[in-house]
C-alpha cells in the first residue's frame, strides 16, 4: 500500500497527536475559566454606567480654610437675627470643639442678592461668579456630623468618619473604569504647603486594590515620582522588561 494512504500510525506520530490533544484540552479549560470571570481582565477598563451621563471628567476642589457657606452661597437669615445672642436651647444639643458653650452667635458679614433666572442667592464676595449662577448647581442639602476637622474630611471624601475606606475618586474608577489607556484615571494634587488634617487616607483607595489609588502630582520639579530612567538603562531596555 502506498505510504500516503496507510491507515496505521507509527509511535512518533501517536505521541505527537497525543500531546496535541492534551494541549487542546488544557487550553479549552483555561479559556473557559477566563470566560467565567469576564473576557476583559483589565481592572481599569471602561465600564458602562448605570445611568446616562454627560460628564467626561470631574475636578473636585477641596479648599480647607476657605470662607464658610454662610458667607458664600448659603445665607442664614435666622443666624443674622440671632447675632450676638447665646445659642437658643430650643436648637437642641450641640457639639463644640475649642468653643465655650456660652459663646455668642456670629452672623454673616456679607450681603446676599438673588441672581439669574434661578434666583439663587450669592454673596458680594463673588460678583463675577454670580453672573453665571444659572450654569452652576448649588447644593444646600449636604451636612456633616463631625466637628473634628480630620473626621469631617474623612466623611466628605469617603462617607465614613474613620480612615481606611476608599475615597470617591477610587470608587468612581472602580465602578466606571477609565477610557484612557495611557493617562492616569484618578489624580490628586495635594496642598504644596503641607498636608490637611486628615492626611492621605482621605483621598486614597482604602481596602480596594492598589490599582485604584490616585496618581500624586506633587509640587516641585518632579511632580510624579519614578518616571525617570535609572542610570545606565535605556528606554528600549525599559520597554523590553
Amino acid at each position: 500500500m502506498p505510504e500516503h494512504v496507510r491507515f496505521t500510525r507509527n509511535r512518533r506520530e501517536f505521541i505527537r497527536d497525543g500531546f496535541c490533544g492534551f494541549g487542546a484540552l488544557a487550553l479549552a479549560s483555561m479559556l473557559q475559566r477566563d470566560r467565567a470571570r469576564g473576557a476583559n481582565l483589565n481592572p481599569l477598563a471602561a465600564k458602562p454606567p448605570h445611568h446616562d451621563a454627560k460628564a467626561k471628567s470631574v475636578i473636585f476642589l477641596f479648599m480647607a480654610g476657605g470662607p464658610s457657606q454662610v458667607e458664600t452661597f448659603d445665607p442664614k437669615p435666622l443666624l443674622n437675627e440671632l447675632h450676638g445672642h447665646p445659642r437658643p436651647k430650643e436648637f437642641g444639643e450641640a457639639k463644640y470643639q475649642f468653643v465655650k458653650e456660652d459663646a455668642k452667635l456670629l452672623g454673616a458679614k456679607r450681603v446676599f442678592r438673588k441672581y439669574g433666572r434661578s434666583g439663587i442667592e450669592v454673596s458680594d464676595l463673588f460678583p463675577y461668579t454670580a453672573e453665571c449662577i444659572d450654569d452652576i448647581a448649588v447644593l444646600r442639602s449636604c451636612h456633616g456630623d463631625m466637628v473634628v476637622h480630620s473626621a469631617a474630611q474623612y466623611e466628605l471624601f469617603t462617607g465614613r468618619i474613620v480612615p481606611g475606606f476608599p475615597s470617591m475618586g477610587s470608587w468612581t474608577v472602580f465602578g466606571l473604569g477609565s477610557e484612557s489607556e495611557s493617562l492616569p484615571s484618578y489624580v490628586v494634587m495635594p496642598d504644596p504647603d503641607g498636608a490637611l488634617e486628615a492626611g492621605q487616607p482621605m483621598y486614597m483607595h482604602g481596602f480596594l486594590p492598589a490599582v485604584y489609588q490616585p496618581t500624586m502630582f506633587r509640587s516641585g520639579t518632579r511632580p510624579v515620582l519614578n518616571l525617570d530612567l535609572p542610570q545606565g538603562v535605556s528606554l528600549d531596555q525599559r520597554r523590553e522588561t
